[in-house]
């Protein structure tokens, strides 16, 4: 709990407690204000303060200082008396009397619209806020909340929740009531009084670590022919068991393809599929003649435009891809790169891994570079941290960074990572090729053998 600050008995003490300052950097702290050194402007003695919480500036007229001592005293009273009053639970007398009357539903969906994030950003934050609704009562006044209420949630609704899971919770019910502490809904933010254990913040840099899972480059070329076989089912629906009769499907073609450019470009699954907030990949983010690929900043995570060379093989393939599809003519700039709406993407995926030996009975991954403390499945995610892992083994951390689309996380990132296109092509091309050395099965031979 932290330590209550008491104000100072004396005008005389207070001055002795302030620091020893240039003078041209003398200030004191009141609340929420904190006053700068007087100065003398048409004949009137002035000074400058601002409000720690809104960050606003005012000047205020000293009436009736004589002189540069006399202003600061009268700066001195003025501080003393707020700290006074916030000590004593009472509000200055230029600020608000009372809290205003907000409830809490109404004050969670208007803080919401304030938000200028990305569009899922905002629906995982209104997703959130209708769970505090639930759990805290979306009737009741915002004012009315206190410490114990949120620390009733994580030490009863959230206390299995992991430590990741905690600390965003903490973090977005912090950042909602210095907001309604602003708008003076509130006096003070009850969810700054929750301490982030240190189990917490184990257990969330932990499972950063052991989230992601990667491919070896034989695993990888494996996953690759296991994509063009084809899937075994059976087709009875209502037999199972041991008189299984199961038969040849043929695998759609656009499973290879996602595969391929997942491992090969380390896309997120999002922006070769679409989602809700951004379409999938298209022919007009790419030019196969500069080899070249460009998605504009509004449907990248981190909001900035994603420029990259490709690496030859993609190049080799999506022109073989193209001319399948398109023969002579052009694609059209919004026709998606992977034909089809994928059907049954994940079911096929993990059917794929199946047969390419990289899964077990359970569903869990068993390659090399799979999480061994707490076995799990392969996800479509972890697509991307097999291609960037294989960059990591061949290519320096920062041009791995700019082909990953990754935003610089240090200052000397924010310094080195301006390399050219031709740079990065220069690295990229030293990475082994994902078909070498077995049969270059694309959709060109796909369609030529159903003919």
């Amino acid at each position: 709990m932290a330590r209550k600050r008491t104000a100072p008995e004396t005008k005389e003490q207070n001055e002795s407690e302030q620091p020893k300052l240039p003078k041209h950097q003398w200030s004191v702290e009141g609340e929420p204000w904190t006053y700068r050194n007087p100065f003398q402007a048409r004949k009137r003695w002035r000074a400058r303060r601002r409000n720690r919480l809104t960050g606003k500036v005012e000047m205020l007229t000293l009436e009736g200082a004589t002189s540069r001592s006399d202003a600061k005293s009268k700066i001195q009273d003025l501080a003393f008396n707020e700290r006074k009053a916030h000590e004593e639970g009472e509000e200055p007398q230029d600020g608000p009397q009372d809290p205003k009357d907000a409830l809490l539903g109404k004050a969670l969906d208007l803080w919401a619209k304030t938000l200028d994030v990305r569009e899922n950003t905002l629906a995982g934050y209104q997703k959130n806020n209708g769970l505090y609704k639930k759990l805290l009562g979306e009737e009741r006044h915002v004012d009315e909340l206190a410490y114990g209420d949120l620390e009733n949630l994580f030490t009863g609704q959230w206390k299995d929740a992991s430590g990741r899971t905690k600390i965003l919770h903490r973090r977005q019910l912090s950042r909602f009531f210095n907001w309604c502490k602003l708008r003076g809904y509130v006096r003070q933010n009850p969810a700054e009084r929750i301490i982030v254990q240190k189990r917490w913040q184990k257990e969330s840099a932990r499972a950063i670590r052991d989230t992601g899972q990667a491919l070896t480059l034989e695993e990888m070329r494996k996953l690759l022919a296991a994509c063009l076989e084809p899937n075994m089912v059976d087709l009875r629906p209502d037999v199972h068991g041991k008189d299984e009769q199961l038969s040849e499907l043929e695998t759609p073609a656009y499973l290879w393809l996602f595969t391929f450019l997942s491992l090969r470009t380390g896309l997120r699954v999002s922006n070769l599929l679409g989602s809700e907030h951004k379409p999938p990949l298209q022919w007009q983010h790419l030019s196969l003649e500069k080899a070249t690929l460009k998605i504009p900043g509004e449907f990248m995570k981190n909001g900035e435009t994603f420029s990259v060379p490709l690496h030859p093989e993609v190049v080799e393939v999506l022109m073989k891809e193209r001319r399948v599809r398109y023969g002579k003519r052009i694609p059209p700039k919004r026709d998606p790169v992977i034909e089809d709406p994928p059907r049954d993407l994940e079911k096929l995926f993990r059917a794929a891994l199946k047969r390419a030996k990289l899964q077990d009975g359970s569903g869990n991954f068993t390659g090399d570079l799979r999480t061994t403390g707490k076995p799990r499945p392969f996800r479509l995610h972890d697509l991307r941290h097999a291609a960037l892992n294989l960059m990591g083994e061949h290519l320096p951390e920062l041009v791995v960074a700019c082909l990953a689309g990754h935003a610089g996380g240090s200052v000397t990132r924010r310094y080195a990572t301006h390399h050219g296109m031709e740079t990065m092509r220069e690295h990229l091309e030293k990475l082994p090729y994902l078909l070498k050395g077995q049969a270059k099965t694309t959709r060109t031979k796909q369609k030529a053998n159903r003919v």
